[in-house]
Formats: C-alpha cells, sequence, structure tokens
C-alpha cells in the first residue's frame, strides 16, 4: 500500500497577528506542501471573518485536503 502523508500547513507572518482597531486586514496566506502531492497551496479552503471595526479576537479557519 503506498504511503499518504497529511499535507502541511505553513502560516505566512504572525501568529496572532495584531490589528489596531480600524486598520485593514490583508490575509497574509499560507503555503500548502504534501510529499505525495506536492505543492496544494492552490487548494487551500479560507473561512471565517476578521473584524477591524470592534476589539476582540477573530479566527481564520485553513484546510486543504490531499
Amino acid at each position: 500500500n503506498p504511503i499518504n502523508t497529511p499535507p502541511t500547513i505553513t502560516l505566512i507572518g504572525a501568529n496572532p497577528l495584531n490589528l489596531i482597531i480600524g486598520e485593514s486586514f490583508t490575509d497574509p496566506g499560507v503555503i500548502a506542501l504534501d510529499t505525495e502531492d506536492g505543492n496544494l497551496t492552490g487548494s487551500v479552503v479560507v473561512s471565517g471573518i476578521v473584524s477591524t471595526s470592534t476589539r476582540g479576537t477573530s479566527t481564520i479557519v485553513y484546510s486543504v485536503t490531499d
């Protein structure tokens, strides 16, 4: 049976990313790599919303399947 290792997702930028209220959010992105399938960055699905109008914590989730 062939080995199928799970892909790894590496965040580009700080984690956590701190913003000032009113500052615009630019997603720093990720790099997704897989031993068997190579670069999967183009297949990453991003979910979550970052609100910079109020104080609080926002969560962005990056997922990819090989």
